[in-house]
Protein backbone atom coordinates (compact mmCIF):
# COMPACT_ATOMS: atom_id res chain seq x y z
CA UNK A 1 0.00 0.00 0.00
CA UNK A 2 2.91 2.34 0.68
CA UNK A 3 3.45 3.16 -2.98
CA UNK A 4 -0.24 3.38 -3.89
CA UNK A 5 -0.37 7.14 -4.46
CA UNK A 6 2.81 7.21 -6.53
CA UNK A 7 1.67 4.28 -8.66
CA UNK A 8 -1.76 5.85 -9.13
CA UNK A 9 -0.25 9.11 -10.36
CA UNK A 10 2.16 7.27 -12.67
CA UNK A 11 -0.67 5.09 -14.02
CA UNK A 12 1.10 1.81 -13.33
CA UNK A 13 -0.14 -1.42 -11.79
CA UNK A 14 -0.49 -1.59 -8.03
CA UNK A 15 0.83 -5.18 -8.07
CA UNK A 16 -2.12 -6.16 -5.89
CA UNK A 17 -5.56 -7.11 -7.27
CA UNK A 18 -7.52 -5.24 -4.59
CA UNK A 19 -5.43 -2.08 -4.90
CA UNK A 20 -5.70 -2.35 -8.71
CA UNK A 21 -9.51 -2.29 -8.35
CA UNK A 22 -9.30 0.71 -6.02
CA UNK A 23 -7.05 2.54 -8.49
CA UNK A 24 -9.40 1.75 -11.38
CA UNK A 25 -12.40 2.89 -9.35
CA UNK A 26 -10.71 6.19 -8.55
CA UNK A 27 -9.78 6.69 -12.19
CA UNK A 28 -13.42 6.03 -13.14
CA UNK A 29 -14.90 8.62 -10.74
CA UNK A 30 -15.20 11.29 -13.49
CA UNK A 31 -17.73 9.00 -15.18
CA UNK A 32 -20.02 9.27 -12.15
CA UNK A 33 -19.26 12.68 -10.64
CA UNK A 34 -18.41 16.19 -11.76
CA UNK A 35 -14.81 17.39 -11.92
CA UNK A 36 -14.73 19.02 -8.50
CA UNK A 37 -16.44 16.07 -6.84
CA UNK A 38 -14.14 13.58 -8.59
CA UNK A 39 -11.03 15.49 -7.57
CA UNK A 40 -12.22 15.66 -3.96
CA UNK A 41 -12.99 11.93 -3.89
CA UNK A 42 -9.58 11.05 -5.34
CA UNK A 43 -7.55 13.35 -3.08
CA UNK A 44 -9.51 12.31 0.02
CA UNK A 45 -8.85 8.66 -0.81
CA UNK A 46 -5.16 9.38 -1.32
CA UNK A 47 -5.10 11.15 2.07
CA UNK A 48 -6.79 8.09 3.59
CA UNK A 49 -4.11 5.81 2.15
CA UNK A 50 -1.44 8.13 3.54
CA UNK A 51 -3.13 8.11 6.96
CA UNK A 52 -2.98 4.30 7.03
CA UNK A 53 0.74 4.48 6.34
CA UNK A 54 1.14 7.11 9.07
CA UNK A 55 -0.79 4.94 11.54
CA UNK A 56 1.61 2.05 10.98
CA UNK A 57 4.62 4.33 11.39
CA UNK A 58 3.54 6.37 14.41
CA UNK A 59 1.16 4.12 16.35
CA UNK A 60 3.49 4.02 19.36
CA UNK A 61 4.41 7.70 19.21
CA UNK A 62 4.12 9.62 22.47
CA UNK A 63 1.40 12.28 22.52
CA UNK A 64 2.66 15.78 23.29
CA UNK A 65 -0.17 17.03 25.48
CA UNK A 66 -1.52 20.44 24.58
CA UNK A 67 1.17 21.15 21.99
CA UNK A 68 -0.58 20.19 18.78
CA UNK A 69 -4.01 19.28 17.45
CA UNK A 70 -2.54 16.15 15.85
CA UNK A 71 -5.49 13.91 16.72
CA UNK A 72 -7.82 16.12 14.67
CA UNK A 73 -5.33 16.32 11.82
CA UNK A 74 -5.03 12.54 11.71
CA UNK A 75 -8.80 12.12 11.96
CA UNK A 76 -9.35 14.53 9.07
CA UNK A 77 -7.01 12.50 6.88
CA UNK A 78 -8.27 9.08 7.89
CA UNK A 79 -11.98 9.87 7.98
CA UNK A 80 -12.36 10.07 4.20
CA UNK A 81 -15.42 12.21 4.98
CA UNK A 82 -14.91 14.40 1.92
CA UNK A 83 -15.53 11.37 -0.30
CA UNK A 84 -18.58 10.38 1.73
CA UNK A 85 -19.90 13.92 1.45
CA UNK A 86 -19.66 13.74 -2.34
CA UNK A 87 -21.65 10.50 -2.28
CA UNK A 88 -24.50 12.26 -0.43
CA UNK A 89 -25.22 14.62 -3.30
CA UNK A 90 -25.97 13.22 -6.77
CA UNK A 91 -24.80 15.07 -9.87
CA UNK A 92 -28.27 16.66 -10.16
CA UNK A 93 -27.39 18.76 -7.10
CA UNK A 94 -25.17 21.63 -8.19
CA UNK A 95 -21.89 21.63 -6.29
CA UNK A 96 -22.47 25.32 -5.50
CA UNK A 97 -25.46 24.31 -3.37
CA UNK A 98 -23.32 22.50 -0.80
CA UNK A 99 -19.59 23.07 -1.32
CA UNK A 100 -19.32 25.95 1.15
CA UNK A 101 -20.85 23.71 3.82
CA UNK A 102 -18.31 20.94 3.18
CA UNK A 103 -16.30 21.75 6.34
CA UNK A 104 -19.43 21.31 8.48
CA UNK A 105 -20.47 18.20 6.56
CA UNK A 106 -17.02 16.72 7.22
CA UNK A 107 -17.29 17.51 10.93
CA UNK A 108 -20.72 15.87 11.01
CA UNK A 109 -19.54 12.71 9.24
CA UNK A 110 -16.26 12.34 11.14
CA UNK A 111 -17.62 13.14 14.58
CA UNK A 112 -20.80 11.10 14.13
CA UNK A 113 -18.66 8.11 13.23
CA UNK A 114 -16.61 8.66 16.38
CA UNK A 115 -19.65 9.02 18.63
CA UNK A 116 -21.30 5.90 17.22
CA UNK A 117 -18.16 3.73 17.32
CA UNK A 118 -16.75 4.93 20.67
CA UNK A 119 -18.34 2.24 22.88
CA UNK A 120 -17.35 -0.61 20.55
CA UNK A 121 -13.77 0.64 20.27
CA UNK A 122 -13.44 1.24 24.01
CA UNK A 123 -14.85 -2.22 24.81
CA UNK A 124 -12.45 -3.82 22.34
CA UNK A 125 -9.50 -1.82 23.72
CA UNK A 126 -8.93 -0.13 20.37
CA UNK A 127 -7.33 3.28 20.03
CA UNK A 128 -9.91 5.89 19.08
CA UNK A 129 -10.13 9.57 18.30
CA UNK A 130 -12.04 10.47 21.48
CA UNK A 131 -9.29 8.93 23.61
CA UNK A 132 -6.59 10.75 21.67
CA UNK A 133 -8.55 14.00 21.91
CA UNK A 134 -8.93 13.50 25.65
CA UNK A 135 -5.19 12.95 26.14
CA UNK A 136 -4.25 15.79 23.84
CA UNK A 137 -6.67 18.23 25.52
CA UNK A 138 -6.16 17.02 29.11
CA UNK A 139 -9.86 16.22 29.49
CA UNK A 140 -11.75 13.04 30.31
CA UNK A 141 -12.95 10.65 27.63
CA UNK A 142 -16.50 11.54 28.64
CA UNK A 143 -15.77 15.23 28.05
CA UNK A 144 -14.16 14.38 24.71
CA UNK A 145 -17.11 12.31 23.50
CA UNK A 146 -19.50 15.04 24.68
CA UNK A 147 -17.49 17.60 22.72
CA UNK A 148 -17.73 15.41 19.63
CA UNK A 149 -21.48 14.94 20.10
CA UNK A 150 -21.88 18.72 20.44
CA UNK A 151 -19.83 19.17 17.27
CA UNK A 152 -22.17 16.77 15.42
CA UNK A 153 -25.26 18.68 16.54
CA UNK A 154 -23.73 22.06 15.69
CA UNK A 155 -22.53 20.91 12.28
CA UNK A 156 -25.95 19.47 11.42
CA UNK A 157 -27.67 22.72 12.36
CA UNK A 158 -25.22 24.69 10.23
CA UNK A 159 -25.66 22.41 7.22
CA UNK A 160 -29.46 22.48 7.53
CA UNK A 161 -29.41 26.29 7.66
CA UNK A 162 -27.06 26.48 4.72
CA UNK A 163 -28.96 24.06 2.51
CA UNK A 164 -32.37 25.53 3.35
CA UNK A 165 -32.46 27.43 0.04
CA UNK A 166 -32.00 24.33 -2.12
CA UNK A 167 -34.67 21.68 -1.56
CA UNK A 168 -32.92 18.98 -3.62
CA UNK A 169 -29.66 19.41 -1.69
CA UNK A 170 -31.58 19.50 1.59
CA UNK A 171 -33.51 16.33 0.71
CA UNK A 172 -30.26 14.51 -0.07
CA UNK A 173 -28.69 15.67 3.17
Amino acid sequence: MEGFNERLVMGVSQDDPILDVLAKTLLDTPKLFGRIQSNLIITATMDFITSLMMDMKIHKMAVNLGLTPFATYGRNMSGISTSYAMFVFPTEVDVEAYIQYLPQIRVFIDCMDEVLSFYKEETAGEENFASMLAMESSITKYEAIQRLADDVAGADKGVLRGLAGDQLALDNW
